[in-house]
C-alpha cells in the first residue's frame, strides 16, 4: 500500500512528492494531463520559448532552495528593476532606487510625477523595506486602495501606476487585494532579483520530476473522486494510502470530493507573444499601460534578457492582456496591434503573431484578509496549492513543501490509524 497519493502534478504536488520520497515514503501521483507543471509550462514553437502566461522566477526562498538546483536552470541576468509606464504618448521610468540608484534621478526630473508624489512614492518604499511580513500583516484589514489613500495617493496615481502594477501581478486592476499581500509582493519585488531560466519556465517543474523515483506519477490519469484512504480513478480502479494530497486548482476540488463547496475565485488572463527582429524596448523592462483603458496591460521581451527565448537574430515579444477584455473578439490580434502602434510606431507592423494563451484560472482571487495557511487538513484528507497564500512560483513550492511536512508528522504520530474513515471498503464492495 502506497503511503501517500497526490492528485495534480503541479508544482506543489511535484515538491510535496519530492520531499515525502527523501524521507522513505511510498508516493505516486496522478495527473489528468499529459505533462507535469500545470500553470508552469513552457511550449517550444519555431525556436521561442513561449511560457504558458509569463512567469519570473525568484531564487532566494529557502524552500526553493531546497527543493530545486537554480544552477541547472542555467538563470538568466535579472530583470530590470523597475518599469516604464506609458502615460500622455510618454514612456516614464520608474526605476527601484535601492538598486538604480543613478536611474532613480530621472524619476526625479521627469514630470509623470509631482514633487509631493515623490516624496510620498519614497515614504512608501521606506514603509516596505522597513516592515517584514509580520509587521505588514497589521494593515490587513484594509484593501490596498484604502492603504494607499490613507498614506495620501489620489486618483491619478492610483490609476496612472498602481492599477497598472496590481493588475501584472494579480491580473486584476481594482485594487481591492488585501494592502499586506499587495505591500508584500511589491516588496519581494524590491527586494529580489527576478529572472528566467535558459529553457523556459517549465524546466522548473521538468527538473523537479527528474528527482523523483521511477514509475512516481501517471500521467493522463484522471482521479473521479478522493477519499480519505486513496482515490478512485476514472477507469474504476481504487489507488489505496495511508493518506491522499489534493494540490489541484480549489475550484476543481468539489468535483473529486462529496461535499466539498468551492470558496475561492480565479482572476483569468490572455497573453499574446509575437516574433520581431527589432524589439520594442531593448532593456529586459516590463512596460506598464498607465492610461487607465486599453486592451494591453503590459509589454516584455523576454529575449532581451534571456536570449535563449528566441532564434539567433529574432526576438520575442510578450503581450498581456487585461482580464475585463473579450478574448473571443476574432479581431483581437489586430486590435491589440494598433494598439500598440500608438505606444511603439510602426515598426510593431512587422511583428509575427506566434501564439495566443486565454488562461481561466490563470491566479487565485486574493479576498481573505488573513491568509496565511499554506496547506490545511480535513478528514485525514490534505489539501496544498498557491492559492493559500497568492499565486507565485515561490508560494506553489512552500506550500508544497509545507504540507510534505506535515504530512510526515500526522503518518509518524499514527494519526492515520485513529477514526479511519471505511470509505475503502464502501468503494471496493461497489466496485465489486
Amino acid at each position: 500500500m502506497l503511503d501517500v497519493v497526490i492528485v495534480g502534478a503541479g508544482l506543489s504536488g511535484l515538491t510535496a512528492c519530492h520531499h515525502l520520497q527523501s524521507k522513505g515514503y511510498k508516493v505516486k501521483i496522478y495527473e489528468s494531463k499529459g505533462k507535469v507543471g500545470g500553470r508552469c509550462r513552457s511550449d517550444y514553437i519555431n525556436g521561442f520559448i513561449l511560457d504558458r502566461g509569463l512567469h519570473v522566477f525568484c531564487k532566494e526562498s529557502k524552500y526553493v532552495k531546497s527543493s530545486i538546483q537554480t544552477e541547472s536552470l542555467y538563470l538568466s541576468e535579472s530583470i530590470y528593476p523597475g518599469a516604464l509606464v506609458y502615460k500622455n504618448r510618454d514612456f516614464n521610468l520608474v526605476p527601484n532606487p535601492l538598486r538604480r540608484i543613478k536611474d532613480s534621478l530621472s524619476l526625479f526630473f521627469n514630470s509623470f510625477m509631482t514633487y509631493r508624489d515623490k516624496w510620498k512614492m519614497a515614504n512608501y518604499l521606506s514603509f516596505l523595506i522597513s516592515n517584514n511580513e509580520d509587521r505588514l500583516k497589521k494593515y490587513s484589514q484594509q484593501t490596498i486602495e484604502e492603504f494607499l489613500r490613507k498614506r495620501g495617493f489620489d486618483d491619478y496615481l492610483l490609476n496612472s501606476f498602481f492599477r497598472s502594477i496590481h493588475a501584472a501581478i494579480f491580473f486584476d486592476d481594482s485594487l481591492q487585494t488585501p494592502s499586506n499581500i499587495f505591500n508584500l509582493t511589491v516588496r519581494q519585488i524590491i527586494l529580489e532579483r527576478a529572472s528566467l531560466p535558459a529553457y523556459g519556465i517549465g524546466s522548473i517543474p521538468e527538473q523537479i520530476n527528474e528527482k523523483l523515483e521511477k514509475g512516481s506519477i501517471v500521467l493522463h490519469s484522471k482521479v473521479k473522486q478522493v477519499f480519505s484512504d486513496g482515490v478512485e480513478l476514472q477507469s474504476g480502479e481504487f489507488v489505496q494510502a495511508k493518506t491522499v494530497l489534493v494540490t489541484v486548482p480549489e475550484p476543481d476540488i468539489q468535483h473529486i470530493l462529496s461535499g466539498h463547496k468551492s470558496e475561492i475565485k480565479y482572476n483569468r488572463s490572455a497573453c499574446m507573444y509575437f516574433a520581431t527582429k527589432n524589439p520594442p524596448v531593448n532593456s529586459p523592462i516590463f512596460v506598464l499601460n498607465g492610461t487607465s483603458n486599453g486592451l494591453v496591460n503590459y509589454v516584455f521581451v523576454p529575449s532581451t534578457v534571456q536570449p535563449s527565448y528566441a532564434p539567433s537574430g529574432s526576438h520575442l515579444v510578450c503581450v498581456s492582456l487585461n482580464a475585463h477584455i473579450n478574448f473571443e473578439n476574432e479581431s483581437l490580434i489586430e486590435d491589440v496591434l494598433k494598439e500598440l502602434i500608438d505606444w511603439f510606431g510602426l515598426k510593431v507592423n512587422d511583428w509575427t503573431h506566434l501564439k495566443t494563451y486565454q488562461i481561466e484560472k490563470a491566479l487565485p482571487k486574493i479576498e481573505d484578509y488573513n491568509q496565511a495557511e499554506l496547506y490545511r487538513m480535513k478528514e485525514g484528507i490534505f489539501f496544498c496549492g498557491d492559492y493559500f497564500r497568492y499565486g507565485n512560483i515561490v508560494n506553489a513550492i512552500k506550500s508544497g513543501a509545507v504540507a510534505s511536512k506535515a504530512i510526515d508528522t500526522y503518518l509518524h504520530s499514527g494519526e492515520h490509524l485513529l477514526g479511519r474513515s471505511n470509505s475503502y471498503s464502501s468503494r471496493a464492495s461497489e466496485i465489486n
